[in-house]
């Protein structure tokens, strides 16, 4: 049963397949079919169906769709002055209704004007360039003429008596015409046209003593061509020209050759180029003036080393940069220049504002020449004989161990222009008794004014941020120091070595340090930096709030015999208690683990000390000649005591 309806089922979905139609039907009926042809159209296929009169029908002989065909496309009108418009089609076939629209090309409106082709159009302001070769310009084929606009060309405001040819001829130079434009014989535009022939100018080449190089003629707005033929001596490099060659030429131009010694045949420098430090075997034969360059190799010179220049017998003139820092008082020693006696001002050598060195019998008062900015380092060293230096506004560094040994040096004018008083500058100077530093001056550098053993005292400006190691060391006859507000920094030992130092001052503005009972301390009183040496006491306990003593603190002390230190004190830096000579007692708290380098040397009136466990370092000659000292005394056990 199931087969049977499997079968009916398939049997119908056949019939379908091929258009056949069911009605009901008595079995006996034989079916007559009449053809009906339907025609395609331009989306749906033909064909043929036959028609029962009992309602059974099929079809067969199917055709293709037509399609659309479009032919007749019809403007509508929306073009513009800026693009084209567009046309559209109905589809040909009847009853379809289907429409297409494409580009109607060539339909753009056309604009009634004058399109300019190559000059530039501003309102009614036309302008251009053209090359100086022509001498004739058409307005013809410039000028390309829209719809109904026509124009004419004239060479004057009034447009009278026009240029027919509307060919014109230029000078050089700015060309003034004007062009009427107008539309339906009606005027509607009036042109002011400026065609500049461009110019040729002249280009010349000035190398001075290089080679000559011709002049060129370049057009306006076209470049110069760069020579690269240019010759040079064996001390001189062409280095280029002050102009550049990518900025067309506007008017009549010389350009001048840059040159530059080539300083690597002449100089030898320091490893990082600052230095000057000789001269090269070629440049000691053949020069005689010597120019020293600000730079060699992009890097600046700062500087002339040792001997740069000794023994250079040829070399009788020298000319010096402006930006020099340093220069060995050894230099220009045995050169011609040295040599000349005629270049010494009364017993003193200068290299234009530089003062490089003073005839050590030079005596008196000396007056620095005015200008001059610079002084060399041991410019007056041992002028025994010198007792007056007058140094000019002008001056704005005086370098170290510049007065070094001068021993009846009794006064020093300074400058207001320097701002630190370098190394060892006035070390030694015995008669000096007192001093000025202008406001100019921020630092006293390492041993500045040591051993000036007749100053009596040190009162420094407001100015003074910096004093160095040793500053005033061994200034014996110094009995007040006053510290400044400004000061932010002292090295140690600073004031080492005044024996007659009882009081110091510092300004109760100053953050950095104070004063307890005379004695220098850092502001809060951890450090103590200076002991004021000259005090009578001779027994001093420390404050309990000192961690640590700066090296040389108490060094050439000969009035102390006793003294305290605190129990948290972890820090004795070097010499603090040398060469105190009558020091016989002295406590080492356990909070110390080092003894430093002479930091007991030449205390001849020790005879024993005790070392706590604590300390587990001691350096060479921490107990240096102390020759009266028979006993150390360690805590800790003799394994620890062997490490130490």
């Amino acid at each position: 049963m199931k087969k049977k309806v499997f079968l009916l089922l398939a049997t119908l979905f056949i019939c379908s397949l091929f258009g056949f139609g069911f009605i009901a039907c008595n079995s006996a009926h034989t079916h007559q079919y009449i053809e009906e042809i339907v025609q395609p159209t331009c989306v749906k296929q033909g064909y043929t169906k036959h028609i029962c009169s009992c309602g059974n029908f099929y079809t067969d002989t199917y055709t293709d769709p037509l399609g659309h065909e479009f032919t007749n496309y019809i403007p509508n009108n929306n073009a513009t002055y800026e693009k084209d418009g567009t046309k559209t089609a109905w589809c040909n076939h009847p009853n379809c209704g289907q429409t297409h629209s494409l580009i109607d090309e060539g339909s753009k409106l056309i604009k009634d004007e004058l399109v300019f082709q190559t000059l530039s159009v501003n309102g009614t302001n036309i302008y251009g360039k053209v090359p100086h070769k022509t001498a004739v310009f058409s307005f013809l084929n410039e000028i390309l003429v829209s719809g109904n606009s026509k124009f004419t060309v004239s060479d004057n405001v009034s447009c009278k008596n026009p240029i027919t040819s509307k060919t014109v001829s230029l000078n050089v130079g700015d060309n003034t015409f004007y062009i009427l434009e107008t539309l339906n014989e009606e005027v509607k535009t009036l042109y002011t046209v400026t065609i500049r022939r461009r110019p040729v100018y002249v280009v010349s080449f000035d190398t001075g003593n290089g080679t000559t190089i011709e002049s060129q003629m370049v057009e306006e707005d076209d470049f110069a061509e760069e020579p690269n033929n240019v010759l040079f001596d064996s001390n001189y490099v062409f280095t280029g020209w002050d102009y550049d060659f990518n900025i067309p030429i506007k008017n009549d131009i010389t350009i001048e050759a840059t040159w530059s010694t080539d300083w690597k045949q002449v100089f030898k420098v320091s490893e990082n180029g600052q230095f000057i430090t000789g001269l090269t075997d070629y440049a000691k034969i053949n020069y005689t003036d010597l120019i020293i360059p600000n730079e060699i190799d992009g890097v600046q010179i700062t500087g002339i080393s040792s001997f740069a220049f000794s023994n250079c017998t040829n070399i009788t003139n020298i000319t010096l940069p402006n930006n020099l820092t340093s220069i060995d008082p050894s230099a220009f020693n045995n050169t011609g220049y040295y040599n000349n006696e005629s270049n010494w001002d009364n017993g003193v050598l200068y290299i234009g504002k530089y003062l490089i060195k003073a005839q050590t019998s030079i005596s008196g008062s000396y007056s620095v020449k005015p200008k001059t900015v610079f002084i060399c380092s041991e410019a007056f060293a041992n002028c025994d004989n010198l007792t007056a230096v007058i140094i000019p506004d002008s001056a704005t560094t005086i370098k170290s161990r510049c007065f070094i040994g001068c021993d009846n040096l009794t006064t020093v004018t300074l400058p207001n222009g320097i701002n630190s008083i370098e190394f060892e500058t006035f070390s030694g100077c015995k008669k000096l008794k007192a001093f000025s530093l202008p406001k100019s001056v921020t630092s006293i550098e390492k041993q500045a004014f040591s051993y000036c053993t007749s100053l009596t005292s040190a009162i420094l400006s407001d100015s003074i941020t910096f004093i160095g190691s040793y500053a005033f060391e061994g200034c014996n006859n110094i009995t007040n120091i006053v510290i400044p507000k400004s000061v932010t920094s002292i090295k140690h030992g600073a004031f080492s070595g005044c024996k007659n130092l009882k009081n110091i001052t510092v300004s109760n503005e100053n953050g950095s340090y104070k004063s307890i009972d005379g004695n220098l301390y850092t502001y809060r009183g951890e450090t103590l930096i200076q002991y004021a040496i000259g005090k009578e006491a001779t027994v001093f306990a420390i404050p309990n709030t000192v961690t640590s003593i700066t090296a040389a603190a108490f060094a050439f002390c000969e009035n102390l015999t006793k003294i305290v230190l605190p129990e948290n004190l972890k820090v004795i830096e070097e010499a603090v208690f040398a060469s105190c000579s009558n020091l016989k007692e002295i406590n080492l708290p356990a909070s110390i683990t080092k003894l430093e380098s002479n930091v007991f040397a030449l205390c001849s009136q020790l005879t024993s000390i005790t070392i706590p466990e604590s300390v587990d370092s001691i350096s060479y000659f921490a107990l240096a000649d102390c020759s009266n000292l028979s006993t150390i005394k360690f805590t800790g056990t003799i394994e620890k005591w062997l490490l130490v």
